[in-house]
């Protein structure tokens, strides 16, 4: 009988309940930032932007010249439209002519043919023949795209140049038309680099999209 009571003493004892080896406590683990935490039911924070692609600007930069070039061509028509307007009820309903009405109509048609031609560039709207062009290799087409895009932005660019030194030598020489409106001659002669100035920009934002002139928007 004491044998029986030291053999019950020396067993181990168990404890009244073991937990699986699942249910253990986990180990300690460092607290999440407190961005990826929720904002109590809001939308999430989206991350600020840092910088912007330079593709993307340039995307941004010329959509918005573009449209402010188109809002600038309505202007234009509407004047030159409500002037010839009022030049012929006053030549022939008040027998008073405007001398210098058709003087000031072709300044503004110039001016808005030239801006208009720069803006055509952005959506690659001008006339081409493309009869001998079609009849090349997809290889040779895209090659002779790119060329075309890059001698037209050379020779606009040219343009460019001269139209700014001829403007400033009509500026330095004061020179103005011999009608009564006496217009001064260098802003007459600025539309040519204004218009070509913005045929290059449009150029160079078609070449940064990879664009060349055989992919045209229909």
């Amino acid at each position: 009988m004491f044998a029986r009571l030291r053999s019950r003493r020396a067993r181990p004892s168990r404890p009244l309940c073991s937990l699986p080896s699942s249910s253990r406590r986990p180990r300690w683990r460092a607290p999440a930032p407190a961005c990826n935490k929720p904002n109590d039911g809001a939308a999430p924070r989206r991350a600020p932007l840092t910088c912007l692609s330079p593709i993307r600007g340039s995307e941004m930069t010329a959509g918005s010249l573009r449209d402010k070039g188109l809002v600038l061509l309505g202007a234009v028509a509407l004047v030159t439209t409500l002037i010839g307007v009022v030049a012929v009820m006053t030549r022939y309903a008040f027998t008073m002519a405007i001398s210098f009405s058709d003087e000031l109509i072709t300044y503004l048609i110039v001016w808005a043919t030239l801006i208009a031609f720069g803006l055509g560039e952005f959506s690659n709207e001008h006339l081409r023949a493309t009869v001998l062009v079609e009849r090349l290799s997809p290889r040779w087409q895209s090659a002779l795209s790119w060329l075309s895009l890059v001698l037209t932005l050379l020779f606009a660019a040219m343009l460019v140049y001269y139209g700014i030194e001829i403007a400033w030598q009509r500026h330095l020489l004061n020179e103005v038309s011999p009608t009564a409106l006496q217009f001064p001659q260098w802003i007459a002669r600025a539309a040519v680099p204004v218009g070509f100035g913005i045929a290059c920009i449009a150029l160079v934002a078609r070449i940064l999209r990879r664009q060349p002139q055989g992919a045209s928007h229909d």
